[in-house]
């Protein structure tokens, strides 16, 4: 049976007898949940407790609200007997918490208010709604955030990041165009998306070489090598790994060989490096790992020499990049955004697109300069096509592709942030 905690109207709560452990010792939460308390709130469908294991700094409560301190790393849930009613985990700063039972009526939390301490926080959030896999729409201020479908035990969790002050969180029942069945439905499209290698490393010797590098998902992957760009020699992997290890064997001394990495994820798509070389050592010739240390710190010498080159020819100030208006400076592309989304993060794509006239969206009319909206549709798909088009060479060429696919994969993100100046 959960123990019962009574507050009186609007009384600050500094210490809890039994329930409530304080670490004087500890940076984070000065208040600590060690048991599920029940809040004495009037007029409210089912019982509501603090969950065990919630924190907080300080606590005002009344017969029908709630605000509490959360600091950053710390968790504060408020709960029934069976179900989450809103949870909250700050990573940045501390977050007011402003829960008002007017707003949970039907049982489950319909808006709260949350403000932090600092100018730019991610807070996430946790609350149960009631229905399974459902869409539900997020609103902050009133302005839309994003769809969210519930889990199959009514649960959803979303993350916000941004200015703090004050926000008003509401959540309603609602099915996104883009989701909703018979004709006109769009049919969320299939993976396309190639596997983006990265961290590439090339360790020789005389006779062999291990190439290793990773990918974003799991892939199966081979090196295709040899002395010239047409290679003609191929060593191939069987196991689904992200990060992938191939030793290069019978190779000649003192001979620079071509290579290029090839992966390809559970869905047949196919990711490529561009072609790089590696020159094997010379017969004798030392690799570090069998250098003494006198050989070691001449070496170490030779490629302090070199830095010191590249960083005089890197001296030059680079140009400050050019800042588009309506986009945050802290802002980059991270998610890959494809047809029928809506979210923020189009908006903003449709900024920059609109930003050169070879990959405006439209002239006049929604879409246009100004009235770009966070909907990705038609119009979005041919800009971004028009844009993957106009940089083949750093958003296509990487896998192999001519025609652009209208999805914002991981190149056209870092073209997207390049232009950002990212």
């Amino acid at each position: 049976m959960p123990k019962i905690l009574k507050f009186s109207l609007f009384v600050f709560v500094v210490a809890i007898v039994s329930l409530i452990s304080v670490n004087q010792a500890q940076a984070a939460a000065k208040i600590r949940f060690t048991d599920n308390v029940q809040l004495d709130f009037t007029n409210v469908p089912a019982t509501v407790y603090i969950a065990s294991s919630s924190e907080c700094d300080s606590l005002t409560v009344s017969t029908s609200t709630l605000n509490a301190d959360v600091p950053a790393g710390s968790t504060f849930t408020l709960k029934t007997a069976n179900y989450t009613v809103l949870g909250l985990t700050p990573s940045g700063g501390t977050t007011t918490l402003a829960f008002d039972t007017s707003y949970f009526s039907a049982g489950y939390v319909s808006q709260w208010i949350a403000s932090s301490s600092v100018a730019t926080a991610t807070v996430s959030f946790s609350l149960s709604v009631s229905a399974a896999d459902t869409y539900y729409l997020i609103k902050v201020d009133g302005v839309d955030l994003s769809y969210n479908k519930s889990s199959s035990d009514k649960l959803i969790s979303f993350s916000y990041t941004g200015g703090f002050s004050a926000k008003t969180f509401t959540i309603t029942q609602e099915t996104p165009w883009w989701a909703l069945p018979g004709p006109g439905a769009v049919t969320a499209p299939a993976d396309v998306t190639p596997p983006a290698i990265s961290q590439v490393t090339v360790t020789v010797g005389e006779n062999q070489a291990t190439i290793s590098w990773k990918t974003d998902e799991s892939s199966i992957s081979w090196i295709l090598y040899g002395t010239t760009t047409d290679y003609g020699l191929e060593r191939k992997t069987t196991t689904y790994l992200t990060s992938h290890s191939l030793t290069l064997t019978n190779l000649s001394a003192s001979t620079t060989y071509h290579y290029q990495v090839k992966s390809k994820d559970s869905v047949g798509n196919i990711g490529s490096s561009t072609d790089q070389t590696f020159t094997t050592l010379a017969l004798g010739e030392k690799p570090i790992s069998g250098m003494t240390i006198e050989e070691l710190k001449a070496e170490i010498a030779r490629i302090t020499a070199l830095i010191a080159q590249l960083q005089a020819q890197l001296a030059e100030p680079l140009a400050k990049p050019a800042i588009i208006p309506g986009i945050p400076t802290d802002f980059r592309f991270e998610k890959t955004l494809r047809y029928g989304q809506v979210l923020i993060d189009v908006k903003y794509l449709q900024i920059v697109l609109n930003s050169d006239p070879e990959t405006r969206l439209a002239v006049t009319g929604v879409g246009s300069p100004g009235r770009e909206t966070n909907i990705f549709g038609p119009l979005t798909k041919a800009a971004v096509i028009k844009f993957q088009e106009k940089y083949t060479s750093e958003i296509l060429a990487p896998w192999e592709l001519t025609k652009g696919t209208g999805i914002v994969g991981k190149t056209t993100q870092a073209k997207l942030n390049l232009i950002l100046g990212i």
